[in-house]
């Protein structure tokens, strides 16, 4: 019972937050303009700030375990491989094409990944789960500019030039090349024996942690402003395939390959293993599909439930493979 309760604990705050930007625009707190607004404001402010943080709050770059680093990248490719099959065998439209192949392979684990893994195997879940960030925030997002780029109907024949284009001038994407840079500059002032931390800076530091903290509440109630019940009715196919894929398909392929052929991953790694595979869609994810022309009611109702429904899928999770001793 205790993994049920830690899944519903862990999503229903985002849950909330959605169900309150969609009440205060029912009764006109909120408007779609300002919705819209807030969505671009996250986008090229709050979420890259939030991106630097997390990967700046990393303990050390020197602590990587590569082998499963390298098995996520591979679980992370594969979710990007059937998702693209899937939006080309069952989606028509251009602008939920983005949407349901960016769900296979991007999960929330910038948010619910750390506590997730913290709450399976304590201190060193969460310390795995903090190395593979580094890896994977960088590699979820510029798959995501490809996947919702290349699926934009504004853009049908650019070629590569303009995605490449598009990656560099994508605010997220250098809020991560930043927060490298600056967890780069930490490791060799310790190594150097130089004191100098961001933290000395203190109002800088302050006011980024105070941005890096907004983001994810603002994000998730100008979509939940966005919300429209009514439209999960003819959207049953694309959203079908997205929380499929996000929530059974890649995590119980992923899953079930490091139980059977990694018995190195069991503990820690493997805790951070579903953090990264079992996790609902990515809220940043969300956004940007919003933000590149994706389908503004199936990016809605697939962070809803995928969010909803991996409360359930997270127990059965942590449940089948403590039973089966992956989790110690």
């Amino acid at each position: 019972m205790e993994p049920f309760i830690f899944s519903v604990n862990a999503v229903m705050p985002l849950v909330t937050l959605a169900a309150l930007g969609y009440i205060l625009r029912r009764f006109g707190i909120i408007t779609p303009a300002w919705a819209a607004a807030a969505n671009k404001l996250c986008f090229r402010s709050f979420l890259p700030v939030l991106l630097f943080m997390n990967i700046y709050g990393a303990d050390s770059l020197t602590d990587v375990d590569w082998g499963l680093t390298l098995f996520t990248f591979a679980g992370i490719l594969l979710g990007f491989f059937l998702g693209y099959i899937t939006q080309a065998a069952l989606v028509t439209d251009r602008r939920q094409k983005g949407v349901v192949w960016q769900a296979a392979y991007r999960s929330n684990f910038a948010l619910l990944g750390m506590p997730l893994a913290i709450s399976l195997f304590g201190r060193e879940g969460g310390q795995s789960a903090a190395v593979l960030s580094l890896f994977t925030i960088p590699l979820f997002t510029v798959l995501s500019i490809f996947s919702l780029r290349g699926c934009d109907d504004s853009n049908r024949s650019t070629g590569m030039k303009p995605v490449l284009m598009t990656i560099i001038k994508n605010p997220i994407i250098w809020g991560v090349i930043l927060g490298f840079l600056a967890l780069t500059v930490r490791w060799l002032n310790v190594r150097a024996g130089i004191g100098f931390r961001l933290t000395d800076i203190t109002f800088l530091y302050s006011a980024a942690t105070s941005m890096s903290q907004v983001a994810s509440p603002l994000a998730l109630i100008s979509l939940g402003a966005q919300f429209n019940f009514k439209a999960a009715r003819g959207l049953l196919k694309p959203l079908a395939a997205s929380v499929s894929l996000r929530l059974l398909v890649v995590p119980v392929v992923m899953l079930a390959a490091a139980y059977l052929f990694f018995p190195g991953f069991y503990g820690a790694g493997f805790a951070a293993l579903i953090s990264v595979f079992a996790s609902p869609v990515a809220v940043s994810g969300t956004v940007m599909a919003l933000e590149m022309g994706g389908d503004t009611d199936l990016a809605a109702q697939t962070l809803f439930w995928t969010t909803v429904i991996s409360a359930v899928t997270i127990f059965l999770f942590v449940y089948v493979f403590r039973m089966l001793g992956a989790l110690g």
